[in-house]
């Protein structure tokens, strides 16, 4: 059985740059990363904070 945790969260971001012809990928600050206690090629989810709906799950 795999259970997943979420150890960080960066809250408020905004989309900076965005490319409508890759899904799949994204690309966040280094400090950012660090901050929120995230590794590099760690599991992120992606979410609307208006509607609540998940964008991505990478």
């Amino acid at each position: 059985m795999q259970i997943v945790l979420m150890k960080g969260k960066i809250h408020g971001a905004s989309v900076t740059e965005s490319d409508l012809h890759y899904e799949g990928s994204i690309s966040i600050d280094r400090a950012l990363l660090d901050a929120a206690g995230i590794l590099i090629n760690e599991r992120v989810e992606l979410y609307n904070l208006e509607t609540g709906h998940a964008l991505q799950r990478l």
